[in-house]
């Protein structure tokens, strides 16, 4: 059975940002095909020109969110508790399943599971999202999944740039199965160069960096690189690194790495009709 893989916890609360702190809105969804190896492109959407908004329903028992960038297709993601429940910090798993919570993170997707971890939520008097951080999980018909994140008004640290997503955390997965190379952005708020990408953490050597394109890159005001990372699927249960990004000058950002494999064995008893054999 899937377990949430957490920051430190589900009872992670995060305070409001300060009325001068530097946030950052994104939206991030991988995917990954039915048939190892074939993946699904990314879908990212921050920096200029990136627009994101959402709407509560009633007194939180769901919430629309939308995100674009200028001249290009939106996304939309909405999220429900179920049960009556209102939308809290926490996680939601068995999407779909009678009266529990609800996902939508694809259109057209015959969806067989999902899960979503609520890290923050806001929405003022007029029922407008003002702050949200979710992790989603959507897996559709047949074995094609769909994970990332959405973030809106959420502070970061003072840098000259910003990671996309601010969590990487992988699909769960079967023992064996090749994953996705996740592409984290680094956005630069003002003139940056990226000296270093680490990755460290209590299971570090179940990920790497596999491509670093911003390596001796300097960026202006507004660009992007990418820094491509690896799960490496090698055990059951959750394995946790964080990828650190460091800049000239010294300014860091980091990026939780989350994954899980899932365990167990599989068996088949068959037990005929008595006097019968197995046929």
């Amino acid at each position: 059975m899937w377990r949430p893989i957490l920051i430190a916890g589900s009872s992670l609360v995060l305070a409001a940002p300060a009325a001068d702190a530097a946030t950052v809105s994104s939206y991030v969804r991988y995917g990954e095909g039915d048939t190892p190896g074939i993946v699904i492109p990314a879908k990212i959407i921050a920096g200029p020109g990136a627009t994101f908004g959402g709407s509560q329903i009633g007194s939180g028992s769901s919430a629309n969110f939308h995100a674009a960038l200028e001249g290009e297709d939106g996304v939309h993601l909405d999220i429900s508790p179920g049960g009556q429940r209102t939308i809290q910090p926490g996680v939601y798993d068995g999407v779909g399943r009678g009266l529990g919570p609800n996902l939508t993170v694809v259109g057209g997707c015959t969806q067989e599971d999902g899960r979503f971890e609520v890290l923050d939520y806001a929405a003022g008097p007029d029922r407008k999202v003002t702050r949200a951080w979710i992790l989603f999980e959507e897996r559709c018909y047949k074995r094609e999944v769909h994970y990332g994140e959405l973030r809106i008004n959420q502070p970061v640290s003072d840098a000259p740039g910003y990671a996309v997503p601010g969590i990487v955390r992988w699909g769960a997965g079967d023992p064996g199965r090749p994953r996705y190379d996740a592409p984290v952005s680094v956005y630069a708020t003002a003139p940056a160069q990226v000296t270093g990408a680490t990755i460290d953490g209590p299971d570090a050597a179940s990920f790497a960096v596999t491509v670093n394109n911003c390596a001796g890159t300097t960026l202006a005001a507004g660009q992007r690189c990418h820094i491509f990372t690896h799960f490496r699927a090698d055990g059951p249960g959750a394995r946790m690194a964080r990828l650190t990004i460091t800049f000239a000058g010294g300014a860091t950002q980091v990026v939780p790495l989350q994954g899980f494999t899932y365990g167990g064995r599989s068996g088949l008893t068959l037990t005929p009709e008595p006097g019968e054999p197995v046929t």
